[in-house]
């Protein structure tokens, strides 16, 4: 698979410096929200907290603990080892014992994974494009139900992709 995306993390392929207005800032985040409950239902954010962290540590060459990721995210071990055992099962996520201490489970992102990120890169790629292609055009709402049928563009965006 390539890396293109994953190498790039959030920033457009035509790059950007990232001094956008505050309306975009927040247009992306209630946009990444509104995504993680269309694509991942009642799974909680903390869920998707510690297999981002995970992706994120494998790709920089560190496999990770469940008490290393308990530390990194500010959640119980419990309940990180909970969310864990459910990307497990989901197939994101794989452990294995290393070899050279035996009492280090390590955990490690499976193609699968790679393959979710690589999709949810490319989604906030096309909706990041879309809210600064409205404001380089100065279509940023300008009241309430303009904010609203702003909502409702993205929100249709979501709903209407079945992946």
């Amino acid at each position: 698979m390539s890396k293109t995306a994953l190498s790039r993390g959030l920033v457009p392929r035509g790059g950007s410096t990232w001094e956008d207005s505050p309306a975009t800032h927040l247009s992306m985040l209630w946009g990444g929200l509104h995504f993680h409950m269309h694509r991942y239902g009642a799974n909680p954010i903390g869920q998707f907290l510690v297999g981002w962290t995970i992706t994120m540590l494998c790709e920089m060459g560190h496999r990770p603990t469940v008490m290393e990721l308990s530390k990194a995210v500010g959640l119980p071990r419990s309940t990180v080892s909970r969310y864990v055992n459910q990307q497990i099962r989901d197939g994101y996520v794989e452990e294995q014992i290393n070899p050279a201490d035996r009492r280090r489970r390590e955990l490690y992102r499976t193609d699968v994974a790679l393959q979710e990120l690589e999709y949810l890169v490319e989604f906030f790629h096309s909706m990041y494009k879309g809210i600064t292609d409205r404001e380089k055009r100065d279509q940023r709402p300008k009241n309430g139900a303009d904010l609203l049928a702003t909502m409702i563009r993205i929100s249709e965006k979501f709903t209407a992709d079945p992946a």
